[in-house]
């Protein structure tokens, strides 16, 4: 008998599991677009959202449109103001930590990371992270 009823419970769990995988399959380009749009009305008040007009951006076409394509060298000036500490310039708030990235293509870079990407103490020293507090 308690087979039978791990059975259904597991089965019942499977079915919704891959229903709900579905369900995100069937609209992912909305969700994709849902979450960009949560992102950018968080960091509007940012001194990057402020420079980009965040407040006008209501479509991927906006964010296309008012966000341009950039490499390092361009968020670098903004990067150096959160490395002095300033709040509220390419994400709310301060980072938690910076790491460093193995810059395959111009050298190693400083990145600002909230405290919810830090990585768990093993993940510390081992690549792709090198951990600057």
């Amino acid at each position: 008998m308690l087979k039978f009823i791990k059975k259904t419970i597991a089965l019942l769990w499977a079915k919704r599991h891959i229903q709900s995988a579905q369900e995100f399959k069937d609209n992912a380009v909305a969700q994709q677009e849902q979450l960009l749009l949560s992102l950018v009305k968080t960091a509007e008040k940012t001194l990057f959202g402020r420079v980009h007009q965040f407040e006008k951006i209501h479509s991927v076409e906006d964010f296309q449109q008012r966000v341009p394509i950039a490499d390092y060298e361009d968020l670098k000036p903004y990067i150096e103001k959160v490395k002095r500490g300033q709040a509220n310039i390419l994400w709310t708030g301060t980072p938690e930590y910076f790491a460093k990235t193995s810059g395959t293509t111009s050298g190693a870079n400083i990145s600002p990371s909230p405290k919810k990407e830090c990585p768990t103490k093993s993940q510390q020293h081992s690549p792709p992270y090198s951990i600057i507090w």
